[in-house]
């Protein structure tokens, strides 16, 4: 009998002690997202003062809405917001559906060796930083002697340079391929794991039945994407006024004096008028207003989702 209490006496502290460990990591994470991500929301107050950076935050002015009311008159923001929307909307178009398709085409690759070579291959982009990108995109498209004006002239298609960043209508175009070809497979990991998810037994009844391959993309391979494709795309909706992923290292590191009309967006403006200038309560201004636009898309688009698809970003009663 005492063995046995001995035992349960050293098992109870081994679980205490696992338990212990385990509180500390989460403690961790816990103290991280207080100190990087609730902590400096205290900041949200600049954007309704007249921030003076020797004055600090509690000795600077209250001006209530004065600096979004600068922001309603200010008369660059609707090609700033011309730009983001336009390239948002670009990539929701192109660059959200082909991860999707990428995904679904893999998933039908018999062969795992090039399978493995094609996903390798297709994630190595993504870890590619934008300013390496943009250095890629001039010496490949822009230069003089670039390899496709250096191509155009050896074929004798075209004999004067042709710099595609200096055309101010080819920027919203270069920001949607330059996004696809980097972060395509990257994106299609989830909607990969969504497949590979999908009960294989499905297909193998379809194939029993006669199904071709085309018809079982369509009804087994689709329907359950279904709730993978409804929250990407929310997130991506929500990201509305920020341009898509990448959307400021594309407009930092492409925009020139030439595409500017074009190139400039929400994220880059604010940095150029609100932070170089030391505008740090107009700048708050717009990162607010930007943060309560995405959540109202988001809530939008999650009430969208529950009633059209019947499912949500949560599930009721799983908590």
């Amino acid at each position: 009998m005492r063995s046995v209490r001995r035992r349960q006496r050293i098992r109870n502290k081994s679980s205490r002690v696992d338990q212990a460990i385990l509180q500390c990591m989460a403690l961790v994470g816990v103290a991280y997202m207080l100190l990087f991500y609730y902590a400096p929301m205290y900041g949200v107050v600049l954007a309704f003062k007249d921030y003076k950076f020797f004055k600090g935050i509690l000795g600077s002015k209250w001006v209530g809405l004065a600096n979004f009311i600068e922001l309603y008159q200010d008369i660059s923001m609707p090609m700033v917001l011309r730009n983001t929307i336009c390239i948002s909307l670009l990539k929701i178009l192109i660059c959200f559906p082909a991860p999707i398709i990428f995904a679904v085409l893999l998933s039908e690759l018999q062969l795992p060796r090039y399978k493995r070579i094609i996903q390798t291959a297709s994630y190595f982009p993504h870890f590619i930083s934008w300013v390496i990108v943009s250095l890629m995109m001039t010496y490949l498209f822009t230069d003089d002697r670039s390899l496709t004006n250096t191509l155009f002239r050896q074929l004798g298609w075209r004999q004067e340079s042709y710099n595609v960043l200096n055309n101010e209508n080819a920027f919203y175009w270069v920001c949607v391929l330059s996004e696809t070809w980097k972060e395509i497979g990257w994106n299609s990991i989830i909607f990969l794991a969504a497949i590979s998810g999908i009960d294989r037994q499905i297909y193998e009844a379809a194939t029993v039945d006669g199904a071709s391959r085309l018809q079982k993309i369509l009804y087994i391979t689709l329907p359950n994407l279904v709730g993978a494709v409804a929250i990407v795309f929310m997130f991506n909706f929500a990201g509305l006024l920020s341009g898509g992923g990448g959307a400021f290292d594309q407009s930092y590191f492409l925009g020139n004096s030439i595409n500017y009309e074009r190139s400039i967006i929400l994220s880059t403006y604010t940095l150029e008028v609100g932070i170089s200038l030391g505008r740090f309560s107009y700048a708050t201004a717009v990162g607010l207003m930007n943060s309560v636009v995405s959540m109202v898309l988001l809530l939008a688009c999650n009430a969208a989702s529950k009633k059209f698809l019947g499912r949500s970003l949560y599930i009721e009663g799983d908590y």
